[in-house]
């Protein structure tokens, strides 16, 4: 009865008797339900889908694929393709991926967007060949869904199919398969093989678009591949690696960003910006880290766009030392730049719900320079109500030079002060060979930053963490220095002496040893004695006298270096240079400095005595008979050994002498009149080494060496008939020789008689804590003149 009231029904009845007799499960009603599939109304072919599958599944999914192989309805064709994707398990999704070549295109591409949306990655087979389809419809609609249900053993194909696609679309649909796919692949070392290995073989623009494709899917061997087209010649080449690492998924990829933001052109630079911040974001980094990144982009940036995405990068970062990065741009000279900064300095200081705000002394001040450029009435109040709850800031204290000292700053402007010029020619054996002209055009280009960067606030002299160094016009050679200085949490900086480093600076929270210890030191100490540091935020006041090679300083009243030789960084094989400027260092942090006074230390007060007076042997024993004295000279003329009459324990001893041909003498230290020098005391040889007779000398019978206990460096000998200005640093077991401004020994003699003397003999004088200096005679013709002593 039902199925010939069918027969005769106008729609709406249709559709309500087909979907009666689907859920009574009539299986009698099967085959003409299975008719009215392909019906011509779309409601009553929905209806009987539906009830097909509940009467026979199996029945029901081949009529359906059936109908969708002739239908030209998309109603009749989208109704179809649903349900047979509401189906459980595969059997209907393999069915209809089976299905794909007979049907045209409009249900092609309804069945391939329902298997993307059941995100059928078992069927990628079957997508990757209508990916190839002659109908752009049906591929576009492929290679989107393959984006969702391509697996890594697609790949192959997939880079066929992308790298032979002249259609930008396609091309970049198959590029979001590709990365899709390759990110299945649970060993993320691995996910680049198939890509890395299609590489390999291919041509230059195929090149380029796979290396596009690396930077979404990331690893090792994919990173160390990209690296070395970051230097190509190739403009097309490097911008391919550039645009890689700007979607790198990890932070293995920050090192190459930063690099490209300290140093290439603003559009590689402004991408790199971009990336980095986006790394370090997503990505579980330290804070520090985050800062320390921070601190080196706004470094390298120009622009107050890149600037101010930085400064918001940071202001998401609470601490103190994001705090001190936001706070170098508090000076800049954009109005848009400094309200960004101000703006970033209260949102990281001010507390929040999950955040209890930043204290102490360098935060009210840093907040204090930051009320002003706050664009916001409502911030800058919620400022001022939290600087009530802080310490006042620490005002600073003008002084008046102490007597014989001079300011060399003025508190008003840098007058006697510039930039040091930008690395290399920071190091002043790089600086010695520029000509005029280079050496003008890098000293006005370091200005320019000096000028940007040191600023004068309330009388003191501030460095707002960015720019470079400043340094003194003049050279000093023996001074004294009084600085006062103050820094920042976590801060960092020093000063450099005759222009080298450095007495550190530095925040004792993070160097327990606190400041003024020479930093740079290898063999000579480098800690301070103690820490004296006064809490950070607060006024510190060095006292700094240097003599020669040795450097005291005191910290807040209190000695923390002890008459210690300060080495050259920059060639530790020459003593410190003889003179330089003074200079404030940067070291990417802020800091402030007031009460720079200096003196310099004349001749008659650096302690240095005459051992020769030039006109006789006034203050020497022994074999005077066997010396002469002629134009302020002593000669040697077959005598023996010539003692000062005065012993000495820890000293700088300094003179010239000038060797004949195949001369051998020596200089006898803390020796007594007994015994041989060379055993009993200590003997810096003086030799022609260079002599016929002495090709065979052992490592420590060469000019200059510890006779028998410490070999010196050879080559630092001038021609014989020469003169040889020599050093010795004798201070308790170390001795230092240098020999025409090299240093030739630097040895401790604890160490280096540790597993005995290298001539093998006993040497009693090493132990000795003190004793005459003594010229040696040795049967040669030797001269001397200037022989000084400095007691330590």
């Amino acid at each position: 009865r039902w199925l010939a009231l069918l027969n005769t029904a106008e729609p709406p009845l249709a559709e309500r008797i087909v979907t009666m007799l689907g859920r009574r499960g009539d299986r009698t009603a099967l085959p003409t339900v299975l008719e009215r599939i392909q019906d011509k109304d779309d409601r009553v072919a929905a209806a009987a889908m539906t009830a097909a599958i509940e009467l026979n599944q199996d029945q029901a999914i081949q009529a359906i694929l059936a109908m969708l192989c002739t239908a030209d309805r998309p109603q009749q064709i989208a109704e179809g393709v649903d349900v047979l994707m509401r189906l459980p398990g595969q059997q209907a999704l393999q069915a209809a991926a089976q299905s794909l070549e007979a049907m045209p295109a409009t249900s092609r591409i309804a069945v391939i967007q329902g298997l993307a949306n059941r995100r059928a990655a078992a069927f990628g087979p079957y997508l990757l060949r209508q990916a190839a389809d002659a109908d752009p419809a049906v591929r576009r609609a492929a290679i989107r869904a393959l984006a969702v249900c391509a697996a890594p053993d697609d790949l192959p194909t997939l880079l066929s199919l992308m790298l032979k696609t002249q259609d930008p679309a396609e091309q970049a649909g198959l590029q979001r398969a590709v990365v899709a796919a390759a990110n299945q692949n649970p060993d993320a070392e691995h996910r680049a093989a198939a890509i890395l290995q299609r590489l390999s073989q291919a041509d230059q623009t195929e090149t380029i678009l796979l290396v596009r494709t690396l930077g979404q899917i990331g690893g090792t061997d994919a990173l160390k591949t990209i690296q070395p087209l970051l230097k190509s010649d190739n403009p097309d080449l490097k911008d391919a690696a550039i645009g890689a690492l700007a979607d790198w998924p990890d932070l293995s990829a920050l090192d190459d960003l930063m690099q490209i933001v300290q140093t290439e052109e603003l559009r590689c630079q402004v991408i790199a910006l971009r990336s980095a911040l986006r790394l370090m974001q997503n990505n579980p980094l330290p804070d520090r880290q985050k800062v320390q990144r921070a601190k080196q982009a706004l470094q390298a940036v120009s622009r107050s766009e890149e600037k101010e995405r930085i400064l918001s990068f940071l202001s998401q970062i609470k601490t103190l030392r994001s705090l001190t990065a936001a706070a170098g741009c508090l000076a800049e000279e954009d109005s848009s730049l400094r309200s960004a900064a101000a703006v970033a300095v209260a949102r990281i200081a001010l507390p929040d719900d999950t955040h209890p705000g930043l204290t102490g002394v360098y935060v009210a001040t840093v907040l204090t320079d930051a009320l002003n450029a706050l664009p916001d009435e409502t911030l800058q109040q919620q400022v001022r109500d939290y600087l009530a709850t802080l310490p006042p800031t620490a005002e600073p204290v003008t002084k008046t030079p102490p007597d014989g000292f001079t300011a060399l700053f003025n508190s008003k402007d840098l007058t006697g002060w510039q930039g040091v010029l930008l690395p290399p020619y920071d190091n002043p054996l790089r600086r010695a060979h520029l000509t005029d002209a280079q050496r003008a055009e890098l000293q006005a280009q370091a200005d320019t930053l000096m000028r940007k960067h040191w600023h004068i606030r309330d009388g003191v002299l501030f460095f707002d963490g960015q720019g470079f160094s400043l340094s003194t016009l003049e050279d000093y050679k023996d001074f004294e220095l009084y600085v006062d200085w103050k820094i920042a949490p976590h801060g960092d900086s020093g000063i450099y002496l005759r222009g080298s480093p450095q007495v550190q600076i530095w925040d004792p929270a993070d160097w327990p040893e606190g400041s003024g210890g020479l930093y740079n030191n290898q063999k000579n100490p480098s800690k301070p004695l103690l820490c004296a540091d006064n809490p950070v935020g607060q006024w510190n006041t060095f006292y700094i006298r240097m003599i020669d090679h040795f450097v005291t300083v005191y910290l807040n009243d209190t000695l923390v270096v002890d008459n210690v030789i300060l080495e050259n960084y920059w060639d530790r094989s020459r003593p410190i240079f003889a003179a330089g400027p003074i200079e404030l260092q940067c070291h990417g942090d802020p800091v402030w400095f007031n009460n720079i006074f200096v003196r310099r230390i004349p001749p008659h007060e650096t302690g240095w005595t005459a051992l020769f007076n030039g006109r006789d042997l006034t203050g020497w024993i022994g074999d005077t008979a066997g010396y002469r004295v002629q134009d302020n000279t002593l000669f040697w003329h077959g005598g023996g050994n010539l003692y000062t009459e005065k012993q000495y324990g820890d000293f700088h001893f300094k003179c010239d002498f000038r060797l004949s041909p195949g001369a051998n003498n020596g200089i006898g230290i803390r020796a007594p009149r007994q015994g041989d020098p060379a055993y009993h005391g200590m003997e810096i040889q003086l030799l022609d080494d260079s002599a016929e007779q002495y090709a065979n000398l052992k490592p420590y019978q060469y000019c200059g060496s510890v006779y028998g206990v410490a070999p010196a460096k050879r080559g630092h000998l001038n021609p014989v008939g020469q003169w040889n200005a020599i050093e010795i640093i004798a201070r308790g077991p170390r001795i230092t020789v240098i020999l025409n401004d090299s240093v030739i020994v630097d040895t401790d003699l604890t160490d280096a008689i540790r597993n005995g003397t290298i001539d093998g003999r006993e040497h009693p004088g090493l132990n000795s804590p003190k004793g005459h200096i003594v010229l040696l005679g040795h049967g040669s013709e030797v001269a001397f003149r200037n022989l000084q002593i400095r007691e330590l």
